[in-house]
């Protein structure tokens, strides 16, 4: 067969270079030699040159390469393709351990299998828009690479195409793809963030497994189907999302997932199919009650399960005591409390107590309007809203109002519904522990000093009462004694006036008021008339209305 050399390059008559006679690292394909046109480039031609170390094919040069053309050149570290090829075959450049820098043809659109399997030294690719499909192996065991920007264009990735890249940073596969091979992504375990296209229907076996430090995984919707193995060992997964279209999950395809990471299947359909530790063997499962995930849950105790129900519950009150719905950090959070023990009733609580809440700068009518609702599930009646709204006006806080509620049999019925258990709340707060003292105290703000009760002061009175410090008598004097009673400077007359209203709750009466008052102006004491008061019946008749003594 005919053919012809330049002293560079060796083409055969039907335009395919064979061989390569001069001794130099740097290659540059020309359009023809010897007048015939290059149209391709033989699979032996390069393969295993340990000396070529550039390769260039100009834009102007129309030349299809071979299937292992230049594999094993170990001393390759640029390859520039700058025509309209559209495809670089099978083994093109495997094993070019060194190739650091490469520029791909616009125009290409398939990358064959192996075809740049091993270069260990590739560091960053930048896949050109209009390729469609990556083969088998394609860019495995590429150690180095740690940026790969795929196009909008590709529809395939082929089996085991990138795996053991171990430094590459991101998988970001465009929702385009319609075809991931089995063991794709496999110990990519550098890679934090993953994007998993909406195209796929298919999750197959090993796909993403030992992807280590990947944070979340969110399965699209529309996949049905999820490998063996398929993201195990993604062991800093502390966020997975699966949606209701999938129906079987394979063995073992979340094992190792972590002990403080969650699992949502909200929508898990009721014949879904999970195979032998499909959802792994610990962390926490939030799915629908009495559903394969349930049973799952029943058979591996590192699992912590939580019904689609409990979560109603928490959406329930981020909904009627937040007036929002939920964010899924803050859902998940509440869900693990009450995983972890914390009863309806704290739940309510907890949320009422937060800053969120507190900067709503609700009424007390609101405020339990909302306890109504979200507690008892209707709004308020007129009769009971009235008797609670008393206790807020003397003093009791929306805590009292809770643990009130919490023993209710309609709270009860909401708690069975939600599966979740009532309970009820510490009281912290010595105001709310005893209705009757907090209203005496209240009263002794509204009579003697004549202006509403002040949290902090009437805390520390009701405090010391109900711990016996002090007698309702030595809690009236306190007041009457108080710097800021003393500073308001009544005459006789007025201070008689408060006297009366504080211990008898009423009006002075003619002859009693005169002769007081003149024992006043006569010179007794305060102190002394004051007692007088304290040791009458009728403020014995008071206390007994607050179920207090002397």
């Amino acid at each position: 067969m005919g053919g012809a050399s330049d002293g560079t390059f060796i083409i055969n008559e039907d335009g395919w270079i064979v061989g390569f006679e001069k001794n130099t690292p740097t290659i540059v394909f020309p359009q023809s030699v010897k007048g015939i046109n290059v149209v391709g480039l033989s699979q032996t031609a390069f393969a295993g040159d340990t000396l070529i170390e550039s390769v260039t094919i100009p834009a102007n040069v129309t030349l299809d390469l071979s299937a292992g053309a230049f594999k094993n050149c170990t001393n390759l570290k640029s390859v520039s393709i700058a025509n309209n090829t559209v495809f670089i075959p099978a083994e093109c450049f495997m094993g070019c351990i060194k190739l650091e820098a490469l520029t791909l043809p616009e125009a290409l659109d398939t990358i064959g299998n192996n075809a740049f399997n091993g270069c260990a030294a590739l560091q960053g690719l930048a896949l050109t828009t209009n390729l469609v499909s990556i083969g088998n192996s394609a860019f495995a065991n590429c150690g180095a690479l740690k940026h790969v920007v795929f196009p909008a264009s590709l529809k395939n990735i082929g089996v085991s195409a990138f795996a053991n890249c171990t430094t590459l940073q991101e998988i970001l596969i465009p929702d385009g793809v319609t075809q991931i091979g089995g063991y794709a992504f496999q110990n990519c375990n550098q890679a934090t963030t993953l994007h998993l296209p909406t195209g796929t229907t298919k999750i197959l076996n090993n796909t993403f497994s030992g992807c280590r430090l990947v944070k979340e995984i969110a399965i699209p919707n529309g996949v049905t189907e999820i490998g063996q193995e398929a993201f195990s060992d993604c062991v800093s997964a502390t966020m997975i999302r699966i949606p209701g279209t999938v129906k079987t999950i394979g063995s073992n395809a979340f094992a190792g997932r972590p002990a403080n990471g969650w699992m949502r299947y909200d929508d898990c359909p009721a014949d879904a199919y999970l195979a032998a530790d499909a959802l792994g063997t610990a962390g926490f499962l939030l799915a629908p009650v009495n559903g394969p995930c349930h049973e799952y849950a029943k058979t591996h105790p590192g699992i912590r399960f939580c019904t689609t129900l409990t979560r109603n519950y928490v959406e329930r009150c981020y909904n009627l005591i937040l007036n929002r719905p939920s964010e899924e950090a803050g859902l998940l959070g509440w869900c693990t409390e009450i995983l972890n023990g914390m009863p309806a009733a704290m739940v309510v609580k907890r949320f009422t107590d937060s800053i969120e809440f507190v900067n709503r700068k609700l009424t007390p009518s609101e405020i339990i309007e909302i306890l109504y609702n979200t507690m008892l599930n209707r709004p308020s009646d007129a009769i009971g809203k009235a008797d609670w709204m008393t206790r807020f006006d003397n003093g009791m806080t929306k805590d009292a109002v809770i643990n009130g509620f919490s023993g209710s049999q309609e709270f009860l019925g909401v708690c069975a519904n939600y599966m979740m258990t009532p309970g009820w709340i510490q009281l912290t707060y010595f105001r709310d522990m005893n209705e009757n003292i907090t209203a005496f105290v209240a009263r002794c703000y509204t009579e003697c000093l004549q202006r509403p009760w002040d949290p902090i002061g009437i805390e520390g009175w009701c405090q010391a009462l109900i711990t016996r410090r002090v007698t309702a008598a030595q809690v009236a004097h306190g007041f009457i004694f108080s710097d800021e009673f003393i500073a308001k400077k009544f005459n006789n007359a007025q201070f008689l006036d408060r006297l009366y209203h504080t211990y008898f709750d009423r009006d002075g009466d003619p002859a009693g008021t005169a002769a007081w008052l003149a024992q006043l102006n006569s010179g007794v004491s305060r102190e002394v008339v004051n007692n007088g008061f304290l040791g009458s019946q009728e403020w014995f008749n008071l206390l007994a209305r607050f179920g207090l003594k002397q």
